[in-house]
């Protein structure tokens, strides 16, 4: 084997999480190390009660290992046809405490069959602890390095010249877990600034430069791993495999996700409405189980198509709930309901067209009773369909009371970019889903109504700006915003009656009078409605003028904050 993988034993590095990460969750016995190279984790592991013996198809290497009092095997991890009966010989009854492969997989052809094979091997010795180091390929350096048009192939590292397979926090995760086995503890190893960084030199690198924070924040938004040079993590054989890998044409067409309380009779409702409209559409409903609804769900004929989700024990917030959900689930559009609402007879096939034309865009509705007025103020601003890089934010924002009834957001969204472990509720969601995607609203056309709100009508759009904190992505030309703003209030402020009259019967004219005086009652009351739109209009134009692009988005770059000491 090559000098430049004989590495020193560091506490800091791979070498030492994986020790560490063995002590955790293993008890004494024999550790089988495949892939070993020089056995850097040899002496620490043996200083710690194990037996330490390593495997590798490289003699030399072994020759080494041996020669410091250790065991040693020669063996191929590309033999797949053998490779679980040569580790059942390795063993040869003893008991093993777990299997540690560091820095190895990725140099496999087909990491898959070999990984598969230790799990054989591992459910013949008896033992359900693996232990792997892999180095991550969405690491921020190569994402930089990207954006810059390099790919830059080094002797060691994250792209070193014998790495044939790839792997992300997302691989890792799915290939592990459709082999049956679940993450127990994880001491990933976090460089900053990789042997890939060009820190001072590129722009790109240099943190002080607002093209290299953007562009960490974004990635920063998509998970928790751009600083992350290595997965290490210990994983235990278990049984269950998870829904949504291999995802198939049967999955899910939508799912509806009931989040808030609802009650048996909300799931039931809902679930009538789907049978009888839902024609070729595959439906699911998710909710969060209670033992009242767990219990309906037992005795329901229908049950086929519920989901009751139980919050993650490691993170029961909201974070907890939408990883559930993704678990559970195989809807390929995930619809959530705020309200216990129902379907009309022409949901599905207006939902079949707008995903159709606008697949990658969240779809929303609003409360039924806003619908034709807050319709009418948006379309005479935005159009029947938003684009959030023509659209002005900040207006969209001054609705601050809009009572968003359900919105749709692809799964593919919160799959690959992880907002949810962003957003603290259903409205930081939306709003975060709408920066990334865009939306798509049909004024005076939507989809879901819910009963208790059909008696209202012609409620006026509320005003007032309130920008929540959370985090936005400007669109492009916001800056414009600020001369079309100032014409509106221009425009508002324009309001004028003309008065002048010529009196030839009085009688005549006090008629038109009262008249006048019904119409000048009204435009007062315009006035006052203008009055406000107008204050509306001003407010924005401080907080844009006393702002920068970069200051807009000071809410994103809070949210990475909080993401990151998380």
């Amino acid at each position: 084997m090559p000098e430049r993988y004989h590495f020193e034993f560091s506490w800091d590095g791979a070498f030492g999480h994986c020790v560490t990460l063995v002590e955790n969750n293993c008890e004494k016995g024999l550790i089988i190390d495949i892939g070993a190279g020089y056995g850097a984790i040899a002496e620490p592991l043996a200083e710690r009660g194990f037996e330490y013996l390593a495997t590798d198809i490289d003699q030399s290497s072994l020759d080494e290992i041996k020669s410091r009092g250790f065991e040693t095997y020669l063996l191929d991890l590309e033999n797949y046809s053998d490779l679980s009966d040569e580790i059942v010989k390795i063993a040869s009854g003893r008991k093993v405490s777990a299997i540690t492969g560091l820095d190895v997989i990725e140099h496999l052809r087909n990491p898959t069959l070999t990984l598969s094979s230790i799990k054989d091997a591992l459910l013949l010795i008896k033992c359900p602890i693996l232990v792997l180091s892999i180095p991550n390929v969405a690491h921020v350096d190569l994402g930089l390095k990207l954006i810059g048009g390099r790919w830059d192939i080094t002797q060691t590292g994250l792209l070193d010249s014998t790495h044939v397979s790839l792997f992300t926090k997302k691989r890792v995760e799915s290939t592990l877990s459709a082999l049956g086995f679940e993450l127990i503890e994880k001491n990933d190893v976090i460089i900053a600034d990789s042997e890939q960084s060009e820190a001072g030199s590129n722009p790109l690198f240099t943190r002080s430069t607002s093209i290299s924070q953007s562009l960490r924040l974004i990635r920063n938004i998509s998970d928790r791993f751009g600083d992350t040079y290595q997965f290490v993590r210990a994983f235990r054989l278990g049984s269950d495999i998870s829904k949504t890998e291999n995802r198939s044409a049967d999955d899910a067409d939508v799912a509806f996700v009931l989040h808030g309380d609802f009650d048996h009779l909300a799931v039931q409702d809902l679930s009538g409405d789907l049978d009888a409209y839902g024609g070729d559409f595959k439906c699911e409903i998710a909710f969060l189980a209670t033992q009242d609804l767990e219990d309906f769900v037992e005795n329901y004929e229908g049950k086929e198509m519920l989901i009751p989700l139980r919050k993650s024990e490691s993170d029961p917030a909201w974070a907890g709930f939408i990883s559930t959900l993704l678990r559970e689930s195989t809807g390929k559009r995930l619809v959530f309901l705020t309200k216990s609402e129902r379907i009309k007879d022409d949901f599905f096939d207006n939902f079949r067209d707008f995903s159709t034309y606008n697949p990658d865009k969240v779809l929303f509705g609003l409360k039924e009773s806003l619908s034709t007025a807050t319709g009418d103020l948006l379309t005479s601003y935005f159009g029947p369909e938003i684009d959030m890089a023509k659209v002005d934010l900040m207006m969209l924002l001054t609705l601050e009371n809009w009572d968003i009834f359900w919105f749709a957001i692809p799964r593919d969204l919160l799959e690959s970019l992880a907002i949810y472990e962003v957003a603290e509720d259903i409205d930081q969601l939306v709003m975060l889903s709408i920066s990334f995607l865009g939306l798509v609203f049909a004024p005076g056309a939507n989809l879901i109504e819910s009963e208790n709100e059909r008696s209202q009508s012609n409620l006026s759009p509320p005003g007032g700006l309130n920008l929540p904190d959370t985090p936005l992505l400007m669109p492009n030309g916001w800056q414009e915003s600020i001369v079309r703003l100032r014409g509106q209030i221009e425009e508002s402020r324009e309001l004028r009656i003309d008065p002048t009259l010529t009196m030839s019967n009085s009688e005549y004219f006090q008629q038109i009078i009262e008249g006048l005086n019904g119409e000048i009652e009204v435009a007062k009351s315009r006035q006052e409605a203008t009055n406000i739109h107008v204050a509306n209009l001003e407010n924005q134009i401080k907080a844009i003028e006393a702002s920068t692009s970069w200051k807009l988005t000071a809410p994103l770059r809070k949210a990475a904050d909080r993401f990151n000491k998380s």
